[in-house]
């Protein structure tokens, strides 16, 4: 009798620990997706970043009036308007840009 009372809890206690890695499965598959999803559109933010800077750099060795434009805006936000005005990056671009900074700024205040 005292085996089987040993054997049912050594049954409960495994179909709870199993229930439990089931439950906890479950939640590192969703933190791994979420991870990715914002893993994916930091690597994105990068490299409009990256690109942005390039045409900023291949801008300033042409030194033409948009250069000056550039050199003349109050903010980031105007800068990334005036290289639309000039065709240097593409609006979809710039528009994700600019979510990006008004993201940043806003958690900054």
């Amino acid at each position: 009798a005292s085996l089987t009372a040993k054997v049912d809890d050594l049954s409960a206690s495994i179909a709870t620990d199993e229930a439990d890695l089931k439950a906890a499965t479950e939640i590192r598959t969703k933190e791994h997706k979420d991870f990715a999803a914002e893993e994916a559109e930091l690597v994105e933010t990068v490299d409009m970043l990256e690109r942005a800077v390039g045409i900023l750099e291949r801008e300033m060795a042409k030194g033409g009036a948009s250069m000056m434009q550039l050199k003349n805006a109050a903010s980031l936000s105007q800068a990334l308007s005036v290289m639309v005005d000039v065709s240097a990056m593409s609006s979809d671009d710039v528009s994700k840009l600019r979510s990006f900074i008004q993201s940043t700024q806003g958690s900054a205040e």
